[in-house]
Parts: C-alpha cells; structure tokens; sequence
C-alpha cells in the first residue's frame, strides 16, 4: 500500500483499516529558529547540510526521509537532487544534529540499499520555489522549519532524545488510549510495514487514560528501520476525538525480554499534549500529538 499525498486527509481507524497518512509538514514564515535551526531561504552554519545517497527512490520521498532524520536533530529542508537518482540534500539544525545522523545511519541497509551520508561544503539549502514531483507525485523539496514534528524545538525537548542507531526493537509513544495490539499492527500494515513479531505496553495505568507506549519488534533492524521510515508521525484517529493522534516512533537499545513486560518505571518519559496542532503552529490542519 501507498500513502496517499500529503495533502489528502486520511487516518486510521478502529475496527478495521480505513485510510492511513504521515502527518504532513508546513512552512511557516515566522517559525522561532532558535532551537528548530535557519529557515529553508536563511543563511546556514557550515557542517549543517547533508548529502544522502543510495536512497530507493519508489519509496523514499521528502516526508520519509524526514521520518528517519528527526530522531537525530532539527530537520529544517529536504531537497531530492535531479542530477543524481536516489540522492538528497539534508539542512539539519546545526552540525551537531547532522553528525548524529551520520554517526548512527552512514551504510544503514534499508529497501534493498545502503545509505551513505556526508556532510556537505554547503552551509543551507535555497528553497524551490516549482520542485519537481517525485515518482510518488510529491514535491522533490520541502520546508520542515515549522514541523511540530521535529523533536530538538527547546533544551528540555533536546534533553529528552535518546540517540540510538537502527535496532530492531521500536519504542511508540502517544498512541490513542484504549488502542489495541491488532489496530498497532493494522496501522503499521497500512503504512505498508511488514508485521512486528511482539508488542509490549508500558505499564502505567494512569497515564494508559490519556495515551499509551510501549515497544514494538521485528526479527531484523532493517524491518524495524524500515517500519520506522513508513510509520513514524503517523496519524491514527481514535473514536470520540476531535483530532488525530501523531504517534511517534525511535529506535530502543535493548530487544524485549520474553515473557516480560516493560516496567512502569521505563515508560516514555515524553508528555502528551491535547493542544490542537493548529494552535500557534501555523498550519492548515488540526492533530493531537504530544510535545513535539
């Protein structure tokens, strides 16, 4: 199954699969830069850029590869090069961010390719203003500087990030509550990921009543990674809800024990969020998410 186009609005649903999207990203002229990096059309800090290479271009597009490059820093634009199929250029919030991305992801095996990461002598990215369309019909550049989904916005946030490389053990966060284990495993089956072999909650009661976490895993990192490319910032809208909810995805560093749940004391230490995602975000559209 193929995601529809970022613009369409579709979400999962209970009791069987409806439609599934990856939230889409904004610009937003006014964006707060101090943390999230320089906009798209703004100087940048040299070491910032990435250049990505061996990229499978019938899946990967701009909002995938932002999936992947958010778990290691500020994603401020993505720019899918013409001159050379499946390759792309990255601006990344600052040369710290884009160093992470190179140490954990440089010869990560994913769709059938290895990716290859570099830092790039260019200090930002011009923004395009007529991207061509990719095979899949979305643009070849987008502007994440005013994505809600990008996850180094303050210090706190910052703080909260563990840095992993690609494991074959997931954790997911801000999932509705109430979500079973077979709408996780039909959300990820909509997203065309192949199936996780274990599903484990976090337990805690009281916070199971606003939304739940947990883990999830494959027998291999590289389904694992690439469930995360398909999966991360998923919306799945729950029944009674005004809003979606944008569940998120990160690599873990231990595989789930067997026979054991994880402890309440190791659940995910994000906070969730009601807020509205068109409340003081700039964007079009609504979605309950948490912080980020």
């Amino acid at each position: 199954m193929q995601a529809p186009m970022q613009h369409q609005p579709a979400h999962i649903g209970y009791g069987g699969l409806q439609q599934f999207s990856v939230l889409d990203s904004f610009h937003h002229p006014h964006a707060n830069s101090q943390f999230l990096g320089h906009a798209a059309d703004a100087p940048g800090i040299a070491g910032s850029v990435l250049m990505v290479y061996g990229l499978n271009g019938e899946v990967f597009n701009c909002q995938r590869l932002f999936n992947l490059l958010c778990l290691y820093g500020n994603v401020v634009s993505i720019k899918f090069l013409r001159s050379k199929e499946g390759s792309a250029m990255v601006q990344m919030g600052d040369p710290q961010a884009a160093e992470r991305a190179i140490q954990n992801l440089n010869f990560a095996r994913m769709f059938g390719q290895k990716l290859q990461l570099s830092q790039s002598k260019q200090t930002c990215l011009v923004e395009t203003s007529r991207p061509r369309n990719l095979p899949d019909g979305s643009p070849s550049f987008i502007d994440f500087s005013a994505s809600r989904n990008n996850r180094f916005t303050t210090p706190g946030l910052a703080a909260k990030n563990k840095i992993y490389p690609p494991f074959r053990t997931l954790q997911f966060w801000n999932c509705p509550p109430h979500c079973s284990d077979e709408d996780l495993r039909q959300m990820f089956a909509g997203c065309g990921c192949q199936l996780p072999e274990k599903i484990a909650r976090f337990s805690n009661p009281k916070a199971a009543e606003k939304t739940i976490a947990g883990q999830v895993q494959w027998a291999r990192d590289i389904d694992a990674t690439e469930a995360l490319v398909l999966a991360n910032n998923c919306e799945v809208q729950a029944p009674g809800q005004k809003y979606p909810f944008a569940v998120r995805l990160s690599f873990a560093a231990k595989p789930i024990a067997d026979g054991q749940w994880p402890a309440s004391r190791d659940r995910s230490p994000f906070k969730e969020d009601a807020a509205g995602f068109n409340k003081g975000s700039g964007t079009s559209r609504g979605g309950r998410c948490d912080e980020f």
